[in-house]
């Protein structure tokens, strides 16, 4: 079965190939923004899918956690205040 969540990550995922192929800065910082938002739009569509699960809660919850205390991983709201600070 193909959830949300999937179609969300073939999204980003394109979005990611052609942003690794973009040919000038215009196109780069709108694919950028895309890119962002499809990304973010994943965790959404992940809530949703599996709102019903009890055991996602826990996972997510532990994923949240994992992903804000990781110095190496942006995390979506610092990344589009990078964004808006210095390609703007």
């Amino acid at each position: 079965m193909r959830t949300g969540a999937t179609a969300k990550l073939e999204d980003t995922r394109t979005l990611l190939d052609q942003l690794n192929q973009a040919g000038d800065a215009i196109l780069f910082k709108a694919l950028f923004n895309s890119f962002l938002n499809s990304a973010r739009a994943i965790t959404y569509a992940l809530q949703k899918d599996f709102h019903d699960a009890p055991e996602f809660k826990d996972w997510y919850t532990i994923k949240q956690g994992e992903m804000t205390n990781c110095s190496g991983l942006f995390t979506m709201p610092a990344q589009r205040i990078f964004t808006k600070e210095h390609i703007h």
